[in-house]
């Protein structure tokens, strides 16, 4: 005799439902990825609903209310047959790789169960850093050098990516008195790796050359590294010294001067 195989049982209906209006987050490295999750509390009683994640290693994560983000929570209370929202946080490593990562967001109220799939896309990050050779002195956003009138001043400026991803397609440019010249060598890059794949800054050379009739004192030039990712400038405070040329030029019109007043002396003393 044949024996019935029976019914299959049918899953249990929840009654606590999850949804989410951006379930994929685009965010560099280190920076928070938020997503406000509502919870929907099908049951005809009020109830507490306790809150999980499932997150990479070494991420962090959180919970809060939807509009208190300075409390932190694990469980919340919701009315029969209403909705509430909460907002999570996920926090990823400054040093972590580029990519998808994904998430599982829960929720569990009695017996009832929930839970949603996230993402968290991680990009890269861009920090373009300059620096001076030693000879060119100061701290802060200005830099000194010294210069000669018409004559070439030649330094290194060192340049590196502090971010984890290249930069891509630099150029570099100054802006400067009238009449005054500055190059670089090179003049444009293709790319700049991250420190950490590279281990050592780029090397630009700079020649920067006063006009020739510039006039002793302090100039300001501003150099300029730029990428469609990021840019940074630094100041120079160029102090301009008179050439040799012009200072031959006062001698001779020291000697000139002395000249015509010894004449002078040798005829009134004759007298």
């Amino acid at each position: 005799m044949l024996q019935s195989a029976g019914t299959p049982e049918t899953p249990k209906e929840t009654k606590l439902t999850l949804s989410v209006t951006y379930p994929s987050v685009e965010n560099p490295a280190g920076k928070d990825f938020t997503y406000d999750i509502t919870i929907r509390n099908e049951a005809d009683t009020e109830r507490v609903v306790n809150l999980r994640a499932q997150i990479p290693p070494l991420w962090r994560a959180y919970f809060t209310p939807r509009w208190q983000t300075d409390t932190r929570i694990t469980s919340l209370k919701i009315g029969a047959n209403s909705s509430d929202t909460v907002r999570f946080v996920v926090t990823p490593p400054v040093g972590v790789d580029q990519g998808e990562y994904p998430l599982v967001f829960t929720a569990q109220a009695d017996s009832d169960f929930a839970s949603l799939s996230l993402k968290a896309v991680v990009t890269g990050t861009y920090d373009l850093r300059l620096a001076a050779e030693a000879e060119v002195s100061g701290q802060g956003d200005t830099r000194n050098i010294r210069a000669v009138a018409g004559k070439e001043r030649v330094f290194t400026l060192y340049l590196w990516n502090a971010g984890t991803a290249p930069l891509t397609n630099l150029s570099f440019y100054a802006t400067k008195p009238a009449g005054w010249e500055v190059t670089f060598e090179p003049d444009k890059m293709e790319e700049l790796q991250p420190l950490s794949l590279t281990l050592k800054p780029e090397k630009v050379t700079v020649k920067i050359k006063p006009a020739a009739r510039a006039i002793p004192g302090d100039y300001t030039v501003t150099l300029t590294a730029a990428a469609p990712q990021d840019r940074k400038q630094m100041d120079l405070r160029v102090t301009v010294g008179a050439s040799m040329g012009w200072g031959w030029v006062g001698v001779g019109v020291v000697v000139v001067v002395v000249a015509g007043l010894t004449g002078i002396f040798v005829r009134l003393g004759r007298r």
